[in-house]
């Protein structure tokens, strides 16, 4: 991480500054893993201008699924799509020295419904301070909260997800839009938009200066 002279590597320290939010170093540690990942090893190409894409429909009351909320949409995802992402030899091979421990934990745990509210992502330090004061968010779902933004990143970007839009307080079966976007420093995003315009979720794609 550091080199010789002592100086942390440019890309490193642009993850930093990525990530300067942060609750604890095991989420600082958590969230450089993710993005130095998302942007070196994914299987998925994420480099698209403008992207559609439709969403799944989930028999909710058949499927067993992990919900994944988020301040603008309701994500719903089968357990067995997470499962095979985890178990997929591309994915192992692309990340050796990460563990998806507690989601597979769970996902044995033969659980009908998980429900993880995303606090690390979609919200700064200061929200996240109100709402863990205010919602009982155990340790557990925390954890939960920290892997799956990597596995959330290739589902969302194929489709493997129901969407509901609480906007418009139904689900979205029409496409969805992932556009990307470059900061003034280079930076590029992927920004998912929900038919209403609302954005919903978004990927660091490429580091800026």
């Amino acid at each position: 991480m550091v080199s010789a002279d002592g100086i942390l590597f440019p890309v490193l320290r642009q993850a930093f500054s990525v990530v300067r939010n942060i609750m604890t170093p095991k989420f600082l540690l958590t969230s450089l893993l993710v993005l130095m990942t998302t942007i070196c090893f994914s299987q998925t190409n994420f480099d698209v201008r403008r992207k559609k894409i439709k969403p799944l429909f989930i028999d909710t009351a058949v499927e067993k699924t992990f919900i994944y909320d988020l301040p603008n949409a309701v994500l719903y995802f089968k357990q067995s799509d997470i499962s095979d992402f985890i178990t997929n030899v591309k994915n192992i091979e692309a990340t050796p020295n990460y563990s998806f421990k507690n989601f597979t934990d769970t996902l044995k745990s033969n659980t009908k419904t998980i429900r993880v509210k995303d606090i690390f992502y979609s919200y700064g330090e200061v929200e996240r301070d109100s709402i863990l004061r205010h919602e009982r968010i155990s340790a557990d779902m925390q954890e939960l909260n920290e892997e799956f933004h990597l596995i959330g990143n290739d589902l969302i970007f194929s489709g493997h997800v129901m969407v509901y839009s609480k906007g418009n307080k139904k689900f979205i079966f029409k496409p969805y839009i992932a556009k990307k976007q470059t900061s003034s420093l280079g930076q590029q995003d992927l920004i998912f938009y929900l038919p209403n315009g609302k954005i919903f979720y978004q990927i660091l794609i490429a580091f800026g200066e």
